[in-house]
């Protein structure tokens, strides 16, 4: 219980260093923007806008995801994650698009870039802020394997990379006098964005649709099953999904049909403690199969209804 509680504390941390950063580099950058008309600039001030309402969301979805199982949600709360993941997509989507638009009309309509000195000097801060909150949040993720706050680190690892964009056409926009460059940086940093988007909205629908999983989870349970050979002889009807918080996984175990009640359920309880110390945040549901063997090795399940996916 200390352990699940300090995990929370280190997730709400990062929600709200990654909010925070945010902030600071929208606020430094749209202030850039005003005096240098930099169009690059405007669209990582843009990324980093969504970035806080993206930060402000995921920091939502921590504080729901983390609230235990209760009578009305007796399997948690953990698809907050994806819910707040699906409008961030959307949200995102409309807004890239919207930044093609403008930086489209850049290209024929180019403007001057004053201060570009300044500019550089923010997208370097820029770098720098981001590169600290993302080594922060690994250190969270590898303490907590918190899945928003990992997707939240990989965003701001590919804002590094979007930063670097915009330094780089600012530098040559300023060493070569073509304005151009600035417009092909801010045009790349849309691209970034909406592929972020197609990743995030992919990701939350597969979660709230209960897309199957069950490939992460067959070498898990085929190195546990090895352990009880002779008593047990396979598994089939496996399924499995996520929350985002949590992994839910559910099989049939074929066993031994002179097994007696008591037999069957201490090996399916030891099984299933077997497969939830491997993998954290999972629940583990198994039904027993009575299987007949004959004298000539060949298995004869006694279960009525036949496997529909293994």
């Amino acid at each position: 219980m200390h352990l699940d509680k300090q995990n929370n504390t280190l997730r709400l941390r990062a929600g709200v260093a990654a909010l925070v950063v945010a902030a600071v580099l929208f606020v430094s950058k749209a202030v850039t923007v005003y005096f240098s008309g930099s169009v690059s600039v405007k669209a990582s001030a843009l990324d980093s806008l969504l970035d806080f309402f993206s930060s402000a969301i995921n920091l939502l979805a921590i504080t729901a995801a983390s609230i235990p199982p209760d009578h009305d949600h007796r399997y948690g709360h953990g698809k907050a994650e994806a819910l707040a993941g699906l409008f961030q997509g959307i949200l995102i989507s409309f807004s890239s698009a919207y930044l093609v638009y403008e930086t489209l009309h850049s290209l024929f309509i180019p403007k001057t870039i004053e201060y570009d000195y300044v500019a550089i000097a923010v997208m370097v801060l820029s770098l720098v802020l981001t590169a600290a909150l993302v080594v922060y949040q690994q250190y969270v993720v590898r303490r907590t394997n918190s899945i928003v706050v990992t997707a939240d680190s990989l965003h701001y690892f590919s804002d590094l990379l979007g930063n670097s964009v915009v330094i780089i056409s600012l530098l040559l926009s300023r060493f070569t006098g073509f304005v151009l460059f600035d417009s092909v940086g801010a045009l790349l940093v849309a691209a970034y964005i909406l592929k972020s988007s197609y990743e995030i909205f992919v990701q939350s629908f597969d979660i709230l649709t209960d897309k199957d999983i069950s490939d992460q989870f067959r070498p898990l349970i085929d190195n546990t099953l090895n352990s009880y050979k002779g008593d047990v002889f396979g598994y089939h009807d496996l399924r499995s999904r996520t929350t985002g918080f949590a992994n839910y996984m559910e099989f049939h175990l074929e066993l031994r049909c002179d097994m007696t009640l008591k037999e069957s359920h201490e090996i399916v309880e030891k099984i299933a403690r077997d497969l939830k110390k491997h993998k954290e945040n999972l629940e583990v549901i198994i039904h027993s199969d009575p299987v007949e063997i004959l004298p000539t090795g060949q298995k004869i399940l006694l279960d009525q209804q036949s496997p529909r996916f293994f």
